[in-house]
């Protein structure tokens, strides 16, 4: 599932703070963890860095809430990851989020962390690899 890194973390801008939290969490226990919040703030740069960042990645976890089911943002990233040949995990933030996400990422490894803090689903991670 994830190696030892590095781990790219996508996210929903409103799962920023626990995907930020997920990352001091996989750090702590040996894993780099990054994701968009430590790109450069130049748009013109923003997708290459975006994409560059997910395919040099040796691993990706995605962050899927019912907001990150509206993310144009994400689903961009899904895709660059897929072009990239990378395999993600997905981290379900709720129930509504595992039950409506599309039928192809259903078939993809997912961990529940609807009850779940990010210190937990970094044990989760951690333990798969």
């Amino acid at each position: 599932m994830i190696s030892r890194g590095p781990v790219f973390i996508s996210h929903a801008v409103g799962d920023r703070p626990f995907a930020e939290e997920l990352s001091r969490a996989l750090r702590a226990k040996g894993v780099e963890a990054t994701g968009t919040w430590e790109l450069g703030d130049d748009a013109a740069d923003v997708e290459e860095e975006l994409r560059r960042a997910i395919t040099s990645a040796r691993a990706w976890l995605v962050l899927l809430s019912d907001s990150a089911l509206l993310s144009p943002s994400v689903f961009f990233e899904l895709g660059a990851a897929i072009e990239g040949r990378q395999q993600p995990t997905l981290v379900f933030l709720s129930d509504r989020a595992r039950l409506e996400a599309p039928e192809a990422l259903r078939r993809i490894a997912a961990i529940d962390a609807d009850t779940l803090r990010p210190d937990d689903v970094a044990e989760k991670v951690v333990a798969a690899a």
